[in-house]
C-alpha cells in the first residue's frame, strides 16, 4: 500500500505510538 494521506499519515502516527508504550 502506497497512500500518503493525511488520514493514512495520522493512522501511522498513532501505531508507531502504541507500539512504543507496548515496549
Amino acid at each position: 500500500m502506497k497512500t500518503t494521506s493525511p488520514l493514512n499519515n495520522n493512522i501511522n502516527t498513532a501505531v508507531i505510538l502504541a507500539a512504543g508504550r507496548g515496549e
